[in-house]
C-alpha cells in the first residue's frame, strides 16, 4: 500500500501537484514521503496526530502499524525493513510533532524519544492556549516547505467521534475542531505546504452524518486558504 502511495504522489509532483491524500491509517504518510523521495525533493513532515508514532513491532504489543509510521520514517531500532525501505530516511531535524495529547508525567516511551530525538514539539497543551500562535510556531519549526500529516485522533473524540482509533480522549486533552481547524487553516494558507495527508477517519464511529459532514465542511473552509 505504501508502495502504490509512493507512486501516486511522484505522479502528481511530477505534474506539477500538490497531493492531498486520503484515507488509511498513519503508515501512508510513509508512502508520501517516499514519494518526495524519488523527485528528489525533501520537505519536513509536520505531524499533526494525537501521538507521534514512535513505537515499532518490538515496543507495541498490539502490532499495529498506524502506531509505527514516524518510527519506520526514522528507521528506529526494531522497525520492519521492508517497510522503510520505500523511502529514504528521516532525521529527526526535518520532523514537527503537533497536538499530541502525551502525558507531560510518569513514564511515556513516545514523550521521551521525543526529547531523546531532539524532535521539535508542540503539545496539544500548547495549542489549547492560542491555537493560532502554536501553528505559527510550528511553521517557524519547519523552515521550508513541508507535508502536513493529519491524524483525526488528534481531536477531542467525544466532540467529533471520527477516528478509527480514538487515542486522544475527552477534554482537555485532545483537540476540539476549532482548534484543530485553525491550525489547519494557518498550514493551508503557507506557500510552503507541499502535500496535505488526511488519515484514520471511519465514518462509522460518527453517531450520524451531520458529525462527518460538519467535519468535512470544516476542512475545506480552512483549506480555501491554500493558494
Amino acid at each position: 500500500m505504501a508502495e502504490d502511495v509512493a507512486v501516486a504522489v511522484q505522479g502528481i509532483l511530477d505534474a506539477g501537484g500538490t497531493p492531498l491524500v486520503l484515507g488509511g491509517d498513519c503508515s501512508i504518510t510513509v508512502g508520501v514521503m517516499a514519494g518526495f523521495d524519488r523527485v528528489a525533493r525533501e520537505p519536513a513532515l509536520l505531524y499533526m496526530d494525537g501521538g507521534p508514532d514512535l513505537f515499532t513491532p518490538e515496543t507495541r504489543p498490539n502490532g499495529n502499524l498506524d502506531a509505527m509510521g514516524v518510527a519506520h520514517l526514522l528507521r528506529l531500532p526494531g522497525h520492519l525493513p521492508e517497510l522503510a525501505a520505500i523511502g529514504e530516511p528521516l532525521t529527526p531535524a526535518r520532523i514537527v510533532s503537533y497536538g499530541d495529547a502525551l502525558p507531560e508525567a510518569g513514564d511515556d516511551l513516545e514523550r521521551d524519544l521525543l526529547r531523546e530525538l531532539s524532535i521539535s514539539r508542540i503539545a496539544a497543551a500548547d495549542v489549547h492556549r492560542d491555537p493560532r500562535a502554536a501553528a505559527e510556531r510550528a511553521l517557524e519549526a519547519v523552515d521550508g516547505s513541508f507535508v502536513l500529516h493529519f491524524d483525526v485522533d488528534v481531536l477531542r473524540f467525544v466532540d467529533t467521534p471520527i477516528a478509527d482509533v480514538p487515542d486522544s480522549g475527552g477534554a482537555p486533552v485532545g483537540l476540539s475542531l476549532h482548534e484543530a481547524m485553525t491550525s489547519l487553516s494557518v498550514f493551508a494558507g503557507s506557500p510552503a505546504l507541499a502535500a496535505l495527508v488526511i488519515t484514520e477517519v471511519n465514518p462509522d464511529h460518527a453517531p450520524d452524518r451531520d458529525v462527518l459532514n460538519d467535519f468535512v465542511t470544516a476542512v475545506a473552509t480552512a483549506l480555501a486558504a491554500h493558494q
